[in-house]
């Protein structure tokens, strides 16, 4: 705990220096201790679905790891000081047979801490919803425990069938989370828009409707627009109150949509370190150069008030800062402007550029302002871009997409909803594909609201 009590007295304005951990009396930074802790927090049983439950429920919980015995609440204080101080690269944690390093043991910690906490104020009242996306990327044996392995913190009643078929389970508790969390209120309507952000999958199990999320995969992204994260920052048509039902058949949903676009074009997959967009061949370097290559391709006056180069930045962050919940900062602007000179080779790369307001270089990004900004651009970038492509729009916009998403797919704006969304027409029928949810640069303020004659229409998703 001697770790702990050094960082809990730091205040993270900056990276650590060499200096800091010899005054806070941490261990050096390449030093086999962190490396313990490392291997300590890349044990299976931080991934395991079951102890989401019992860690919430129990009420006077220790954690043991070998002799070792320590309270829940110094474990918990301990990884959140870790995160909190941006050290949780100093482990080396442990990387799968697949090369992938699982959602952090850190990081687990941290949200049964929540859940945890949450539970012991209101005992049973915790959200099927909430409960299905904190452990989405746990590991169970088992795809149905995805849903049953967290039951005993909500108060919905849904017994264990083992004889089910997944999809079935699923899309049970998606009913149930439309019919038993307050859908059918006018005030509680996000919980269905909610629901579908939390659908970014490629290859969802065979038979399950595309607007149920495949608790069974991990997220591909850090979601736009799930209840709590962004609802503040996007609101494309969030005071209108939502019209939904079920299909006579049971199991698609009829929705009020507008359909607002079509996507023209889509680039690869980005790489998430921002750093890497001026190294040549590297996947960030193509994405960006590929994102260049789209615009120029359809260039024209850019939607709406915003300028060509403004569009570009606020969309490669998805107009968000480093928290997700605040727009992002102008502060921003200058960095990107360099990055994206540096790739171009020319300066200014568009016409619409603002001329630095002070020389800034790749080099002085490293001074003390322009670092924390540059790394909080980083955070935003890679939760922004992570799983996604950049592409534009028949008319003119630019956006991120889902990782799944083709050339002719409709953007749709959902009556009631904060974010637009991706949809593909069934081969078969009239019915339509939910891909998953996006941002499209210029309308996420609710600017098309204030055009007259928009014509909403019911769509089906099945």
């Amino acid at each position: 705990m001697a770790i702990k009590d050094g960082l809990q007295y730091y205040t993270p304005e900056r990276p650590l220096s060499s200096g800091d951990f010899e005054r806070l009396f941490l261990p050096p930074p390449n030093s086999q201790e962190w490396r313990d802790l490392g291997k300590l927090f890349s044990r299976p049983w931080f991934q395991r679905l079951w102890i989401i439950q019992e860690v919430a429920l129990s009420f006077n919980l220790s954690f043991l790891c070998g002799q070792e015995l320590l309270s829940w609440n110094d474990m918990a204080m301990f990884a959140i000081c870790l995160l909190d101080n941006d050290m949780e690269s100093l482990l080396s944690l442990e990387k799968s047979a697949e090369g992938v390093v699982s959602e952090s043991g850190c990081t687990r910690v941290r949200q049964m801490s929540i859940m945890r906490d949450y539970e012991r104020t209101f005992p049973q009242q915790s959200m099927l919803l909430q409960a299905l996306v904190e452990g989405r990327g746990a590991q169970a044996t088992d795809a149905r425990d995805k849903v049953y392995g967290v039951m005993g913190m909500t108060s919905i009643a849904m017994y264990p069938n083992y004889g089910s078929p997944v999809t079935d389970v699923y899309t049970d508790a998606a009913r149930k989370i439309l019919e038993s969390e307050g859908v059918l209120r006018p005030e509680m309507t996000h919980i269905l828009i909610s629901l579908l952000c939390c659908v970014d999958h490629e290859q969802p199990l065979t038979d399950l409707p595309s607007w149920v999320p495949d608790w069974s995969l991990p997220r591909q992204t850090v979601s736009l627009g799930f209840h709590g994260s962004t609802q503040g920052i996007y609101q494309i048509a969030r005071n209108m109150l939502l019209h939904w039902k079920y299909h006579q058949d049971g199991i698609s949903l009829i929705i009020s949509a507008y359909c607002f676009d079509i996507v023209r074009s889509v680039g690869p997959l980005a790489g998430s370190d921002l750093k890497d967009s001026v190294v040549d061949e590297s996947s960030t370097s193509k994405f960006f150069k590929d994102s260049l290559s789209q615009i120029a391709d359809g260039c024209r006056e850019y939607p709406g008030n915003s300028g060509f180069f403004e569009a570009l930045w606020k969309t490669l962050v998805a107009g968000k800062d480093h928290t997700g919940m605040q727009k992002a900062p102008d502060d921003y602007e200058a960095i990107f402007a360099l990055l994206i000179d540096t790739i171009t080779g020319r300066s200014p790369s568009f016409a619409d550029q603002p001329s630095p307001k002070r020389k800034l270089t790749l080099a002085n990004l490293e001074v003390h302002h322009p670092r924390i900004i540059y790394r909080q651009m980083q955070t935003a970038f890679t939760a922004a871009v992570q799983g996604r492509r950049f592409g534009t729009t028949i008319n003119g916009y630019m956006g991120l997409f889902p990782r799944g998403t083709r050339v002719g797919d409709l953007v749709i704006i959902f009556l009631g909803g904060h974010v637009p969304f991706i949809l593909r027409q069934r081969e078969m029928g009239n019915s339509y594909q939910l891909v998953g949810e996006c941002y499209q640069h210029g309308i996420m303020d609710g600017q098309i609201m204030q055009t007259p004659g928009l014509e909403w229409q019911d769509i089906q998703l099945s």
